[in-house]
């Protein structure tokens, strides 16, 4: 009898019943998963819970996607290739107004 699976790593409190004996469980009679027993002749184990119910796998959070520094630059360079795009497009917009202003208006004749 054990508490419901949960991701506190530092608590665990439940009881063996085992052969008409009760066994107290807790956190230092506990291995999470991933753990290695060294220097031990012999050891009892129980499974308590498995799979998404451990401890550590509803301990972990999101994983966090990694980007190389390729990317890094890759996404730099698109950036500003398309900030020179924009500004290079106000600019021209800007220069066709003032021609059109002071040179295009001699042209719009023949229009």
């Amino acid at each position: 009898v054990c508490e419901p699976p949960n991701n506190q790593l530092s608590k665990f409190d439940g009881t063996l019943f085992w052969r008409g004996q009760k066994y107290p469980l807790d956190n230092d009679k506990l291995l999470l998963r991933g753990c290695i027993l060294r220097n031990t002749k012999w050891c009892y184990g129980v499974v308590i819970f498995a799979g998404r119910d451990t401890k550590l796998m509803q301990n972990s959070g999101k994983t966090v996607f990694k980007r190389t520094s390729i990317d890094r630059l890759l996404n730099f360079i698109i950036l500003g290739i398309v900030f020179f795009l924009l500004s290079m497009c106000l600019f021209c917009t800007v220069a066709c107004g003032i021609w059109e202003t002071m040179i295009g208006q001699y042209f719009r004749l023949y229009l």
